[in-house]
């Protein structure tokens, strides 16, 4: 992780950049390989050893992998972190956000592979990662809700004022740059919408 002056889809936040190299040693050996440097803008691999060229199929399924992951991980994300802020403080982290339609509406930002906008209400909260249009490799979209529900539970998991807090995030069934239907809760059960389905909530 290293300062960078660039500003773009390869610069980190404050200005923080990630190089990577691979390294191989000369010769077959069972000792642990000297560990790749990088100094003064260089990246270079350590004493008898040398860089190892990735294949280009690589390194165009890994960028496959990687605009896939972007909107699933960004949403998890802020799931969780939605659903902890409501723990610790009783209400949503939403700032500026406006009024449109029956709830309230934010666009959050924008990549070159999502949209990211926000929904809440007084006890829903919606965040969406919807996939832009692209000529190929079209890519899924995903919608994540907080639900703050009445309970009965008194623990960590139940919120101020007998609540609790509970969370979905959903992934559609096929790729779209369509708004994917919203989660539901209803009945002490959650489910997603129409033409979605669930994925594990974890971040790797």
């Amino acid at each position: 992780i290293v300062p960078t002056s660039k500003v773009g889809k390869k610069a980190a936040k404050n200005n923080k950049e990630t190089l990577a190299i691979i390294c191989v040693t000369d010769t077959p050996t069972s000792q642990i390989p000297a560990e790749p440097t990088y100094q003064k803008g260089v990246l270079a691999c350590g004493s008898n050893t040398q860089a190892l060229e990735v294949p280009e199929f690589m390194r165009i399924e890994e960028e496959k992998r990687r605009r896939r992951d972007e909107g699933k991980l960004n949403i998890l994300s802020k799931i969780k972190g939605q659903q902890a802020f409501y723990l610790e403080s009783g209400i949503f982290f939403a700032p500026t956000m406006s009024k449109l339609g029956m709830g309230v509406t934010d666009i959050t930002g924008e990549t070159t592979n999502y949209e990211y906008s926000v929904r809440r209400t007084k006890t829903e909260l919606f965040n969406y990662a919807i996939a832009q249009k692209t000529a190929s490799d079209p890519l899924k979209s995903y919608v994540g809700a907080v639900f703050i529900v009445p309970t009965s539970k008194v623990g960590k998991k139940a919120a101020k004022n007998n609540k609790e807090v509970l969370a979905i995030v959903c992934e559609t069934n096929t790729p779209t740059s369509q708004i994917p239907a919203e989660p539901t809760y209803q009945k002490g059960v959650l489910a997603c919408g129409s033409n979605t389905h669930s994925i594990p909530y974890s971040i790797p």
